[in-house]
């Protein structure tokens, strides 16, 4: 599988900070693959080329791609994540981490 080795990893939440304003309020949570959410399971990917529903390893633990980020960070070898956190303070807190290292797993 493959391994990202210089991957940059953000964190995100819900809020409108975050996420930007929901003109329609039941969306918020919402991922781009439909599902709502979830600390510990969701990560956003940068690169639009990895396919919604891929599971990647990072940190030891498997995330799946459910969300993507911003449309300025869709580029196809983008090695950046956002994972997503339940609570903004924490999201924030998490920061940037760079050269990190994610595997692939599909």
């Amino acid at each position: 599988m493959p391994l990202l080795t210089n991957a940059i990893i953000t964190f995100y939440c819900a809020c409108t900070i975050c996420c930007g304003v929901k003109k329609n309020k039941s969306l918020i949570g919402i991922t781009a693959s439909g599902t709502r959410a979830k600390q510990g399971q969701t990560i956003a990917s940068g690169n639009r080329s990895i396919p919604l529903g891929t599971k990647v390893e990072w940190n030891g633990k498997v995330y799946i791609i459910e969300d993507r980020m911003a449309k300025k960070y869709n580029y196809d070898n983008s090695e950046r994540f956002d994972v997503y956190l339940t609570s903004h303070e924490e999201a924030r807190k998490g920061g940037i981490l760079k050269q990190q290292k994610i595997k692939i797993l599909k």
